[in-house]
C-alpha cells in the first residue's frame, strides 16, 4: 500500500469483557504503538455506580495492529469502556 493510500481513520472494533481481556487488548495497543500514552478524554458514573470511560492512546504506529501494517506515523486510538459495579446479594 502506498503512503497516499495508507488509510487515516481505521476502523476497528475489539470487545473486551473482563480483566484478562481488557490487558490482552492493552498489550495490543502496546505493540502496535510501543511508545502510546493514555489519555482519560471523559468519564460518566451514573447513580448506582456503573462507569463509562472515553480514553485515547496517542503513539508511533510500528507495530502490526488488526491486519494493518506499521506506518511509523503518530496514530490515535479511541477507546470506549464501560464498567459496572458488582453488587452483592442480600
Amino acid at each position: 500500500m502506498s503512503e497516499q493510500a495508507a488509510p487515516q481513520n481505521l476502523p476497528v472494533r475489539i470487545r473486551a469483557t473482563g480483566p484478562e481481556e481488557v490487558r490482552r487488548l492493552t498489550a495490543m495497543i502496546r505493540a502496535a504503538l510501543p511508545d502510546a500514552t493514555f489519555s482519560v478524554q471523559e468519564r460518566v458514573e451514573d447513580d448506582k455506580g456503573a462507569v463509562a470511560v472515553v480514553v485515547t492512546a496517542r503513539g508511533t504506529h510500528t507495530g502490526q495492529v488488526g491486519g494493518y501494517a506499521p506506518t511509523g506515523r503518530q496514530a490515535t486510538v479511541v477507546i470506549v469502556s464501560s464498567l459496572a459495579t458488582r453488587t452483592s446479594a442480600r
